[in-house]
């Protein structure tokens, strides 16, 4: 109410400490109050007594008013926002930031954080252009970019913690995702293409080692091929010596986070049972061979470890990883319950039916554990359980019912399981990759990978910002497609094929029949119009000499082309056509006056009587002559007293129709 009276929204001359009602509302966490405010032009960076702005009692520990923070932070012009997260390069040693952002990431402050990258970029006038500010997620613990002469360069950065604590909606934002094009691009790249070559030398050094070790004396140093076998191994024992120099050195810098990282045990593991199995074959032990194989499964594995050299590799190699930690346990602990479940009663039907001894795959408990293994891998019987070399009863139900279990609605379960979780993953898995990169590029400016650094990369490769042209369109080109959406692609194009055919063949059918259609109302047309042409035919009308045309009569069908007047005695001339009628066919020219007793002249001519045609001119009398004439169409009548131009069908005997 006072708001909508005008109050103003930032008064504070009546507070003791200076504080704005926006102050209070952050405080006490009232985010409706805060939202109404800033509408009515509250300022969200006025400090109060304390130099403390609203946004500095959201993100308090206390508070962590985590919506309010992220409110206030996009209100607050950008240039200032950037201020409270850093600390300019001229300041004192003991200075730091106002708020760290650091500590808002541990937190997990997602919208705060999210506002803050969101001030990190600045459009430039009306182009597309804008200018991308790194300093903050440079910065080290206390807010010093780079540049400052009191940077701590073994501090960890914002985005070693957001690739540290798997924060996706972090490194996924456009800002960070800049930050790692230009870094991946510029350095990071580099160095870890050169670690993957490397791997690749010393893999192909391990497996010629491995495989001449298999063919020949393995302590042996006469032959040629024993002379290759020593050198491949002597040069790949130095690098198996360097990388767990590497692996303690990451150990040591990153502690109990080095073994959050999966390649980090996969590596260690590895360097440790080769260096094993190589002390074993000093001994003389048959025992180097298991080790020697375990060491070389887990080495090779690590390639894996540089997928993220190509992104679409990486992507399959996150979905394969994801795919092997939660869906194979799980299935894995299901099938071991009906495994046991299934070995139990199978050993002991096998006892009772006295059938141990039928095969040595079931000839104790272990063995049948083993088979049923092989059951479920093999998709199919490793053993004859019917028949004269089968079990009896109740021991044969047992094995059909595991086989139908194993084979069937186990492994359909499996693989319904796969495909769901390949489809989820593949959406998060460029994701996961970018975390990856990030993890990488940190890593590298730690110089972990590498050892001690005088000017590492992080201070060497510092860029405060950069104008970016269409930052869109760059993170588009970056960002290959990801394999849910060729995915998706290759099925909204079938889907759109299958679409059009149904409708091609849909319009199809209304175009065949439509056609139907129309060639029914041509031919009722025709057929209307022949009827009308057979109705009219014969008939010619002028403006002193009408068609007249009588037809249907019994017998009779006359046409009379008809001159009359009106006057009761005048002469009228009928030249008149009548056909049809019953025995007779005659050409009368009549004269034959109007009135009753005078003579008038008909023309007349009567054909198609039967066996005569005549010419006879004739005199009648008595004749009833209209007074009128209209077009009118009669039938069934015996006679009429108007004159019309008539169509008669029907009719007993003839019946002329005159004007």
């Amino acid at each position: 109410m006072l708001l909508a009276r005008g109050a103003n929204p930032s008064c504070r001359e009546q507070d003791e400490m200076q504080r704005t009602p926006l102050h209070y509302a952050t405080e006490n966490g009232y985010v409706d109050v805060v939202k109404q405010l800033l509408s009515k032009g509250a300022q969200p960076d006025v400090r109060d007594n304390d130099g403390k702005m609203p946004v500095q009692y959201a993100v308090s520990p206390k508070t962590e008013y985590d919506d309010i923070a992220a409110l206030l932070l996009l209100s607050m012009d950008n240039k200032t926002v950037r201020g409270v997260f850093t600390v300019p390069n001229d300041s004192p040693i003991d200075s730091k930031a106002e708020i760290s952002l650091h500590d808002l990431i541990r937190r997990n402050m997602k919208q705060t954080v999210l506002s803050v990258l969101s001030c990190m970029m600045d459009p430039l006038g009306d182009s597309s252009s804008v200018r991308v500010h790194y300093h903050a997620l440079d910065a080290d613990e206390e807010g010093r970019d780079p540049k400052h002469k009191h940077f701590n360069k073994d501090s960890r950065s914002c985005l070693h913690l957001m690739s540290k604590g798997q924060h996706t909606d972090f490194v996924y934002h456009d800002v960070v995702r800049l930050l790692l094009k230009r870094k991946w691009v510029e350095y990071a790249r580099s160095c870890f293409l050169f670690n993957a070559a490397m791997f690749v030398i010393f893999e192909m050094l391990l497996c010629v080692g491995a495989v001449l070790a298999s063919m020949t004396d393995p302590t042996g140093h006469t032959e040629a091929l024993e002379v290759i076998r020593a050198v491949a191994e002597y040069v790949f024992l130095l690098a198996v010596v360097w990388t767990l120099v590497l692996e303690f050195n990451q150990m040591k810098k990153h502690r109990l986070e080095y073994f959050k990282d999966k390649f980090n045990l996969v590596g260690l593991l590895s360097c440790v049972f080769l260096l094993l199995a190589f002390l074993l074959r000093a001994a003389g032990l048959s025992q180097q061979w298991p080790v020697y194989s375990v060491g070389f499964l887990l080495w090779t594995l690590r390639i894996f470890n540089f997928a993220a050299v190509f992104r679409t590799m990486g992507a399959y190699s996150q979905v394969l990883w994801r795919i092997m930690l939660r869906d194979f346990p799980q299935f894995i602990c299901v099938f071991a319950i009906i495994l046991i479940a299934f070995s139990g009663s199978f050993v002991l039907a096998l006892r009772g039916e006295d059938s141990l001894g039928v095969h040595k795959e079931t000839s104790n408990i272990f063995e049948i554990l083993f088979t049923g293994i092989r059951i479920l891998i093999e998709g199919q019987p490793v053993l004859d359980y019917y028949g004269p070399d089968g079990y009896r009863g109740f021991s044969c139900f047992l094995m059909v019912a595991f086989l139908g279990m194993s084979c069937v609605v186990m492994l359909s379960i499996l693989i319904a399981q796969l495909s769901d979780t390949y489809q989820n993953v593949q959406s998060d898995a460029h994701r996961q990759l970018e975390l990856n990169r990030a993890w990488i590029i940190t890593r590298v400016e730690l110089h972990s990978l590498y050892g001690k650094r005088r000017i590492p990369h992080r201070i060497s490769k510092y860029e405060a910002s950069e104008v970016i042209s269409n930052p869109k369109e760059v993170l588009k080109k970056w960002d290959s497609p990801q394999l849910s959406e060729i995915n998706r692609h290759v099925k909204d194009i079938k889907d759109m094929h299958e679409m059009h055919s149904l409708n091609l063949r849909h319009v199809n059918k209304r175009v065949k029949h439509l056609e139907e259609q129309n060639s029914e109302i041509l031919e009722l047309l025709t057929n209307s119009n022949v009827r009308r042409h057979t109705s009219n035919s014969g008939t010619q009308t002028s403006p002193t000499l009408q068609s007249v045309s009588a037809s249907g009569t019994e017998g009779t069908e006359e046409s009379y082309p008809v001159s009359a007047s009106r006057t009761e005695g005048t002469e009228e001339s009928y030249s008149v056509s009548a056909s049809g009628t019953e025995g007779t066919g005659e050409n009368y020219p009549v004269s034959a006056s109007g009135t009753e007793g005078t003579g008038e002249s008909y023309p007349v001519s009567a054909s198609g009587t039967e066996g005569t045609e005549a010419s006879d001119p004739v005199s009648a009398s008595h004749i009833e002559v209209t007074e009128e004439s209209y077009p009118v169409s009669a039938s069934g009548t015996e006679g009429t007293e108007e004159s019309y131009p008539v169509s008669e069908s029907r009719t007993e005997g003839t019946e002329e129709s005159a004007l």
